[in-house]
């Protein structure tokens, strides 16, 4: 089975190249050796398999809530939430620019980058060994189901659903911004959680596959504190982001705050036309 969590990282790291699908600007890429590899050894990455429970059974009820979930949001195709769910699948940094009310950037702010940057790959690595062992199917296998990235259709579906990579850096990145960041936590954690269930709208992930991924994102974040080397980056990212605040920044654009913001507070499947 074809590994598409090493493919996840590589998207994440050659985003510009799909920026014209996304909607809106790509986010930089990282070219630095440092920022490809990530932090943790082997021995050091969570495991996965023994962390996670098992996704929903075949012919559950829980199987059946997350099949009508993603059968559900193929409404949203052509909308701005589709949109941003196809933004999302390529577009990994900037994702946390309305959050923090500062654009991203590899060159105002390459520590940063590079920190998220390699906790993408160590993403990428955490997950490798549960979607082997779990081997649940991406929902769209074996339908026409409408996907949010259609150019990936056949590379996704030699891979496996559970747990969501994109959920697992998307939480792995919103908890360590929000540690950054205290007074803006909120915020961040909330778009953190909108990533994710981009994913699910994007119909490539079923609901408990991005849940599943917020643990390993946690997981993740906790082995990542106990690793000097990620200590320091983050103080050194910490205080760049503080610096890059302080200094006079264009803000990000109104617009796509605004789809940001409306997918924090409205999830599809659970409070549609309500705000929480």
């Amino acid at each position: 089975m074809v590994r598409w969590s090493c493919a996840f990282f590589v998207i994440f790291v050659c985003a510009a190249a799909h920026g014209a699908e996304a909607a809106g600007p790509p986010t930089p890429t990282p070219t630095t050796p440092a920022a490809r590899a990530g932090f943790l050894s082997a021995g050091q990455l969570p495991d996965a398999v023994l962390i996670l429970a098992p996704p929903p059974k075949p012919g559950s009820a829980t199987e059946s809530a997350d099949e009508t979930v993603v059968k559900a949001t193929r409404s949203l195709e052509g909308s701005p939430r589709w949109a941003l769910a196809a933004h999302d699948a390529v577009n990994y940094i900037g994702a946390f620019d309305c959050a923090l009310g500062l654009t991203i950037t590899h060159d105002a702010t390459p520590k940063t980058v590079q920190l998220l940057s390699r906790v993408g790959a160590d993403a990428s690595r955490v997950i490798d060994a549960a979607k082997d062992h779990f081997a649940r199917p991406r929902p769209f296998v074996g339908t026409s189901l409408p996907i949010c990235v259609e150019n990936q259709r056949s590379g996704l579906a030699k891979s496996f659903s559970y747990p969501s990579g994109h959920s697992t850096f998307s939480w792995a990145s919103g908890l360590i911004l929000a540690e950054m960041e205290p007074d803006k936590a909120g915020v961040i954690l909330a778009r953190a959680r909108a990533f994710g269930e981009s994913r699910v709208v994007c119909g490539v992930h079923y609901p408990s596959d991005v849940e599943a991924g917020r643990t390993t994102g946690a997981a993740l974040v906790a082995a990542l504190h106990a690793n000097p080397e990620f200590q320091a980056a983050f103080a050194a990212a910490k205080a760049e982001l503080v610096a890059a605040e302080a200094a006079p920044h264009p803000a990000p654009p109104v617009k796509t705050c605004a789809v940001d913001e409306d997918a924090e507070i409205h999830t599809p499947w659970a409070n549609p036309d309500t705000a929480k």
